[in-house]
């Protein structure tokens, strides 16, 4: 988990997807848990750790670092965020209100924290206010994009009642666990890492300086690395976010709309003001069909960084589980005052139910994507995989690019030497040229393919004619490749990928060498693909047919 790696414990799997999920819509984010769980701490981790990144992305240009502050809210004053009024700027003829910005003031941080918000007296929360809902200040742009925002529970000493606009400016509310509720490792991780960056004699004296800590002056590599890893998640993540949304949008929204009208329904016994609660307005179900997809993008992604070439994983969480627990985290339920734990409980109870019993009534659509197998797809450099991806033709087209240029990408061949001109890199670019003859449009036309030479072509398809099957995997080979034997493309696609898994699972050895597991299962992901190819192209063709004879019906008689 990446937040671990930032020295940052007790969050569980869905957590960590809602933080990331924050950072990649822009949704903010609320955070309520006692003192010490670390709410402020993982603010500054990611600020520093995506700080770090752009730092050593461009190390001459200050202006393109990733900037972040975080405000204590209970001592915020209105200069803090501002800086100071320009009197040149307020002398002019017509005079114009402009602001001296200071280092700590909020113009143009790309990250903001507000701690401890329910300490915050209300004249500074109508402040706060405009800034989380719109990202202005005294009707002025702030320049901010990513806003999260912490608190104790409501009744500790010194906090206040916080205005129900407020609360629902936030769209994630993640409620963290006490210390001494957290399993004995990540307690013992939490004293660890606490006392190795709050030793601060220690690092006077010695000179020395925490893996977490950072200057300006140089660049934390291993925060940097943890930086990068965020951003590469970031990237397959709205990839994945643009897929779900082309692919279950209307069931999301149906959903999300059964629950707006129900669920006040379930409490008409109690006060209004726990009916209100209950109550979703138009903007918080706008946000929450927003948090759904990008948790469910987020979590597709977040145990695929940093693991390219691994088999694509079936553990993660069923759609309907990422759905309930997204829409259970952002209930405003008990945020901003008084928390009744029952009436939660009681709403959480009845989504859990509601959307188990009935999800799949509402995802039944021939146009689905498997957004599970393209998100992984993305993070592996496995091509038959990445192949197999490419060949949904629901995916939206700037998906179906992406994965196009993976597959393409030479880096994904270095163990089987992607110069080789009849090596599986070029072998692969003659396949795709031979799928687009197929498939007009396929292929984005600013996508170059590699191209071998006539000779090396012609050797390829010889492979294919004579290809050998070793008596070990006759019985899954064969009939595979006689079934595709009559066809050119599938039998060329065949050759290369057994090509491409005969270098990677033997060393270049010949394929006879290989063992019987390896061989197997190479075979059975080549059959897969066989059959999704086959499939594809004869669903596009009976897709083509009937826009042909959709248009003959439509042509006018006076055209005949």
């Amino acid at each position: 988990m990446i937040l671990e790696k930032l020295g940052i414990y007790g969050f569980d799997a869905h957590q960590e997807s809602c933080v990331f999920a924050s950072l990649m819509s822009g949704e903010p984010l609320l955070f309520i848990g006692p003192p010490g769980v670390a709410k402020t701490e993982l603010v500054k981790a990611i600020g520093s750790a995506l700080r770090e990144s752009s730092k050593r992305q461009h190390p001459n240009h200050p202006d393109k670092w990733f900037s972040y502050q975080i405000y204590d809210a209970s001592k915020l004053n209105f200069e803090d965020l501002v800086g100071y009024p320009s009197i040149a700027d307020l002398q002019k003829n017509p005079p114009e209100v402009k602001y001296v910005p200071t280092k700590s003031s909020i113009w143009g941080k790309d990250l903001i924290a507000f701690d401890e918000i329910n300490r915050c007296s209300e004249d500074r929360q109508s402040n706060l206010f405009e800034i989380i809902r719109s990202r202005k200040l005294h009707g002025l742009p702030t320049g901010n994009t990513f806003i999260m925002s912490t608190m104790n529970p409501f009744g500790d000493q010194g906090t206040v009642e916080m205005s129900d606009a407020l609360v629902d400016r936030h769209t994630f509310y993640l409620r963290l666990d006490t210390f001494d509720q957290m399993s004995s490792t990540d307690r013992r991780n939490v004293i660890k890492r606490v006392g190795d960056v709050d030793a601060v004699g220690l690092k006077y004296w010695s000179q020395t300086r925490s893996k977490y800590d950072t200057s300006d002056d140089s660049i934390n590599d291993y925060l940097a690395d943890v930086g990068d890893e965020i951003k590469q998640l970031m990237s397959l993540s709205q990839i994945s976010y643009q897929e779900l949304k082309d692919s279950l949008s209307d069931s999301v929204i149906k959903v999300i709309d059964y629950i707006v009208e129900n669920l006040p329904n379930n409490f008409k016994k109690e006060n209004e003001k726990i009916v209100d609660e209950c109550r979703i307005s138009g903007r918080r179900a706008s946000s929450l069909f927003r948090a759904v997809l990008a948790t469910r993008a987020v979590r597709l992604n977040l145990s695929s960084t940093g693991m390219a070439g691994k088999s694509i994983s079936k553990t993660k969480p069923t759609f309907a589980t990422t759905f309930i627990n997204t829409i259970n985290t952002c209930l405003p339920i008990g945020i901003g005052g008084n928390l009744d734990q029952n009436i939660l409980d009681r709403a959480q109870s009845y989504i859990t139910s509601f959307v188990t019993n009935s999800w799949s009534q509402f995802t039944s659509s021939t146009d689905f994507v498997d957004v599970d197998y393209v998100a992984t797809a993305l993070s592996l450099d496995n091509p038959i995989e990445i192949l197999s991806a490419v060949l949904d033709l629901n995916l939206n087209k700037n998906t179906r690019n992406t994965l196009i240029s993976k597959l393409l990408d030479k880096a994904n061949y270095e163990k089987e030497n992607a110069y080789r001109e009849d090596g599986p890199y070029y072998m692969m670019g003659y396949v795709l040229e031979q799928i687009s003859k197929e498939l007009p449009d396929f292929i984005p036309p600013h996508i170059n393919l590699p191209t071998a030479s006539t000779s090396a072509i012609a050797q390829f398809k010889q492979d294919a004619i004579s290809y050998e099957v070793p008596d070990k995997f006759i019985a899954a080979l064969k009939p595979l490749y006689e079934s595709y034997s009559h066809d050119p493309i599938m039998s060329m696609v065949i050759v290369a990928c057994m090509d491409y898994y005969k270098n990677v699972l033997t060393g270049n050895s010949t394929i006879g060498q290989w063992s019987t597991d390896d061989g197997v299962k190479a075979i059975v992901k080549i059959s897969n693909l066989c059959d999704k190819l086959s499939k594809t192209i004869y669903q596009y063709k009976e897709e083509m047919n009937a826009q042909d004879q959709d248009t003959e019906e439509e042509t006018p008689l006076h055209k005949f």
